[in-house]
């Protein structure tokens, strides 16, 4: 398979980015909340009880992950941030949230830190003070690899671990570019039980990272994939042709339904409506029926 260029994000619109980004590990980590210390890379028998809301001291929207924290069953707090460069100053922001937290919850807090290359600066030493956070490089993973163990699991019929493919198009791979991750990825995600929801997020997290004209066509795809899966199940099974009728109509309708929480989710995240349409499908006017809506 022939490689393509691998595209990165557009520091023309980082902000929108940065929504972006901040949505989809927002909504996966909630969405499977029980799968994200073992996606994280932390073993641990601990199980994730609550999500919390951080209040920082500084906010820069145009540069800044928005944080995500989590209480576990066994009386310790996860703190959880986004850098792509991590300096000396990022750690000393990063400590300074984990003491806020510790203090606010009366628990202890660990940082973990996710970021796309290898990181220069791993912990924060001085002589009375020792940051050692997780540092959790997604570049660093193999998406080809990750490709073939999700793919195995699934024609065994076992288990997997969804975030690993919301993930894939951002992890290192030396056959594929983003695009090819991407579609593939939401063909596997169709063997799942959350296909809509893991498609929805894999989507929205590439949207600067795969080019417009190629973002609607694999959304299009995706989109008659699924209405054929309905009708090739409904003729194995020998269904009459109006009950085919019904059940796309179904889908199309569970569809309808699963893209305007995708909707609600992006609006609320400051997606621009332009994005949102070509995310979802749905039209201007529903687009705006949703904002007024909520």
């Amino acid at each position: 398979m022939r490689k393509k260029e691998r595209k990165t994000p557009d520091t023309n619109n980082r902000v929108e980015y940065i929504q972006n980004y901040d949505a989809v590990v927002k909504d996966s980590f909630t969405l499977f909340k029980n799968k994200t210390l073992s996606f994280l890379g932390i073993e641990s028998d601990a199980r994730i009880t609550e999500i919390l809301a951080t209040e920082k001291r500084e906010i820069q929207v145009d540069t800044e992950f928005s944080d995500l924290s989590f209480l576990t069953d066994k009386g310790y707090g996860i703190h959880i941030e986004e850098e792509t460069d991590i300096s000396r100053r990022d750690l000393y922001r990063f400590c300074g949230y984990q003491v806020d937290l510790s203090q606010k919850h009366g628990i202890d807090f660990v940082t973990v830190i996710l970021t796309f290359k290898a990181a220069a600066q791993k912990k924060l030493e001085t002589p009375t003070l020792l940051f050692c956070p997780w540092i959790v490089n997604l570049g660093e993973r193999d998406a080809d690899e990750l490709l073939e163990k999700i793919r195995g699991k699934l024609e065994r019929g076992e288990e997997i671990n969804e975030l690993e493919l919301v993930f894939l198009p951002v992890c290192r791979s030396g056959k594929r570019s983003v695009e090819q991750l991407l579609e593939e990825g939401i063909k596997l995600a169709l063997g799942t039980p959350s296909n809509e929801k893991v498609a929805a997020l894999m989507l929205m997290l590439t949207n600067r990272l795969v080019g417009a004209e190629e973002l609607k066509r694999i959304w299009e795809e995706f989109k008659a994939m699924t209405k054929l899966k309905v009708l090739e199940v409904a003729e194995e099974v020998g269904m009459e042709k109006g009950m085919e009728k019904g059940m796309e109509r179904g889908m199309e309708k569970g569809l309808q339904k699963g893209m305007e929480r995708v909707a609600r989710i992006a609006l609320k995240k400051g997606m621009p409506l332009e994005s949102i349409q070509e995310l979802t499908g749905l039209s201007r006017e529903r687009i705006a029926a949703l904002s007024a809506f909520d």
